[in-house]
């Protein structure tokens, strides 16, 4: 019997009992799982599919005095699974507040989903300078584009 892929899903989300190849993926091995637009991500994954998406995101900050603050910055990981950004000195002073922001890898050509992932700071900030920041991920979501 084939398997019907749902034309939005790209093949490794279509059921997430089935690998691309249509091989079953036992439940143990599963890294994600179809929820409405969205694909959870497992966070063990992020060092093989975010360098897919390119060797940049979006880092958004939120504030408490207005919009969002949105760098662009080259993402490295460190052996232990953290990601390094580089910001600017209005971004760290609102990271101060809430130590906490988002990821975004942008759909692509070669990826129909973008990629979103949801950090918190890890170690000290220096707020006079700006510059990188150390980031442990809390959550990551492939989301469909509206």
């Amino acid at each position: 019997m084939p398997i019907h892929r749902h034309p939005l899903l790209p093949a490794k989300a279509v059921g997430p009992r089935f690998r691309h190849d249509h091989e079953p993926v036992p439940d143990a091995h599963r890294s994600a799982t179809v929820r409405g637009v969205s694909i959870q991500i497992a966070l063990e994954d992020l060092v093989e599919l975010a360098p897919e998406y390119g060797p940049s995101a979006y880092a958004v900050v939120g504030t408490d005095a207005g919009p969002p603050r949105i760098t662009h910055s080259p993402v490295t990981f460190t052996p232990h699974g953290e990601l390094v950004v580089d910001i600017g000195r209005s971004s760290h002073r609102a990271l101060a507040e809430r130590p906490a922001l988002a990821l975004l890898w942008p759909a692509t050509n070669e990826q129909s989903m973008s990629l979103i992932v949801d950090c918190e700071v890890v170690g000290s900030l220096d707020l006079d300078d700006g510059g990188e920041v150390r980031l442990r991920p809390t959550g990551a979501v492939r989301h469909r584009p509206a």
